[in-house]
């Protein structure tokens, strides 16, 4: 393991918190310690050193870069639906059939069938059963 470099050493009492907030945005590996009343930026390797300084240099500037701006949950969904059309069929097909069959017994047996291996079979009115073998379908 390679020795910690100093990319910057200031006195104790400034403000290095929008420094490292960049830093940190940026994805630069970095630690900040205190020693004999000063503070010391240090990272493990020079070129991260020389951006360190130079975003320094830059002070306040350097941290009006690109913000995180909030993500809409419309966009999101619009996207992953985008990418995964035949996932957003299924959810379709689902979100179209649930009301059907919470009111239709009989057609959400059917349609259940139609989308499962197994045989479906409504006893007793109320209860569906999967059954694996058709011949046991008949008897239930």
């Amino acid at each position: 393991m390679t020795a910690p470099i100093c990319a910057l050493d200031v006195p104790g009492d400034e403000d290095l918190s929008p420094l490292t907030r960049v830093l940190w945005r940026d994805a630069l590996p970095h630690r900040v310690v205190f020693q004999d009343g000063r503070q010391l930026v240090l990272v493990a390797d020079p070129a991260v050193a020389e951006r360190v300084r130079s975003l320094y240099v830059l002070g306040p500037a350097a941290a009006a870069g690109p913000e995180a701006r909030p993500v809409l949950v419309a966009n999101v969904i619009s996207a992953a639906l985008r990418r995964h059309p035949a996932t957003a069929c299924i959810v379709l097909i689902a979100l179209l059939l649930a009301p059907v069959g919470i009111f239709e017994n009989r057609f959400a047996t059917t349609a259940l069938g139609w989308l499962t291996f197994t045989h479906v079979v409504l006893q007793d009115g109320r209860q569906l059963v999967l059954v694996a073998d058709p011949a046991v379908a008949e008897r239930v």
